[in-house]
């Protein structure tokens, strides 16, 4: 599921995603863009809404709360989603549910 968002004057990608509260990743993705900066006053953007989960694929030097923060959620929901019993056991190439 899908909204729409249409680009305002001043608007940058990292605030839209906080607005909405969906990883800039996920934009980006859903709207073909490579660039953060790359928008367009009067663009129309597709939002995901929070019914489609995303999934991370966790990198070296990621820690949950690194991942959390990123995604603008928490460790306990990260750790709830994912059924991990221990926050400091997590590797890279692990995939984890974010909402």
């Amino acid at each position: 599921m899908h909204t729409t968002y249409t680009v305002q004057p001043g608007d940058t990608l990292w605030e839209i995603s906080r607005q909405y509260s969906v990883p800039l990743e996920s934009i980006l993705r859903e709207n073909n863009l490579s660039n953060a900066n790359d928008l367009t006053v009067g663009q129309v953007l597709l939002i995901p809404t929070a019914a489609a989960p995303y999934w991370y694929v966790v990198r070296r030097g990621d820690s949950l709360w690194s991942i959390a923060n990123k995604f603008f959620t928490t460790t306990d929901e990260l750790l709830k989603l994912n059924e991990i019993d221990n926050p400091n056991v997590i590797f890279p190439g692990q995939l984890l549910m974010i909402r």
